[in-house]
């Protein structure tokens, strides 16, 4: 569902058949609060009851709660993780909320900052920053390197690669005065695939 992008009314039909199962638990859901509302109707003007069974019925529901959050009655209790168990790792917001996961994350042990050493004896030992005073090591004209990658962006947007109307000009002057690579072709189906892409 989350990858059929516009055409949601024509593949209609064919969620309805893949995922029967979520229409009858919402037509179960839509008669369960009709008849709800029809019975909480009918009890407004019954006489109130005993203390007991408002009391009783209040802690079930709070231990019928309680269970729901925790995910059963097994004894580690529904994390994070589990996630995996019902979606592949694309889909683990949709599966995940906010709530559950803050819940499970509060009173967990944090990630302890290590100091082995203070910065500048880390420096001396291993610099960072390497400094070569050598004449053999400078290079007089250093050429700047810059890879522009696009997303969501194909070659008939330029009047370089094509020669028609082009839509990105900037772009088009930077490739007539430098490199250009022109057997571009898109090789990742997300954006955290650009990097490995290059």
């Amino acid at each position: 569902i989350m990858t059929a992008g516009g055409d949601v009314v024509r593949l209609a039909p064919d969620f309805v058949a893949d995922y029967w199962y979520i229409v009858l638990v919402f037509a179960g859901s839509l008669a369960l609060v009709w008849w709800a509302y029809v019975r909480l109707g009918g009890l407004s003007g019954a006489p109130a009851r005993s203390w007991l069974w408002r009391i009783g019925w209040r802690a079930i529901a709070l231990v019928g709660m309680f269970l729901l959050g925790r995910g059963g009655v097994q004894y580690i209790p529904l994390g994070i993780l589990h996630a995996g168990n019902y979606a592949s790792p694309a889909y683990f917001p949709v599966v995940l909320n906010t709530p559950f996961t803050i819940m499970t994350s509060l009173g967990k042990p944090v990630v302890t900052a290590r100091s082995y050493m203070p910065p500048q004896q880390a420096d001396a030992l291993w610099p960072v920053v390497h400094t070569y005073q050598d004449d053999l090591y400078t290079v007089a004209e250093r050429p700047n390197v810059v890879v522009i990658m696009l997303e969501s962006f194909s070659a008939e947007y330029s009047s370089q690669l094509t020669g028609g109307t082009g839509y990105m000009p900037f772009l088009d002057s930077l490739m007539r005065s430098g490199l250009c690579a022109t057997k571009a072709y898109a090789n990742g189906r997300r954006s955290i695939d650009a990097v490995p892409a290059v």
